[in-house]
């Protein structure tokens, strides 16, 4: 529903999502502010997933949103399998 948080800053970082339909925007840790918005075909819950253990940010629902989720035990595996992929992903900074 827009503006149901979906993640929040902080939370346990267990799943990776995509955006099949809709947009969500995300929140920056310190500021509260808007820093980006994603639509269909992005993604977020990687950095959480791969880097921090943690959420770094709330990402926020601004439509409705149709989200893939991929859980963790499944998302490492996958990934192991395309290793430049890995290898950008671990590698944003923000």
């Amino acid at each position: 529903m827009p503006g149901e948080a979906i993640v929040r800053i902080g939370e346990y970082a267990d799943k990776f999502y995509f955006i099949k339909r809709g947009k969500v925007e995300i929140i920056a840790a310190k500021s509260n502010i808007r820093i980006a918005i994603l639509e269909k075909g992005a993604y977020f819950g990687e950095i959480g997933l791969l880097i921090t253990n943690h959420r770094t940010v709330t990402v926020r629902a601004i439509t409705k949103v149709n989200l893939g989720v991929i859980e963790n035990d499944v998302f490492l595996p996958i990934l192991k399998s395309f290793p430049e992929q890995l290898e950008y992903l671990t590698n944003v900074r923000f």
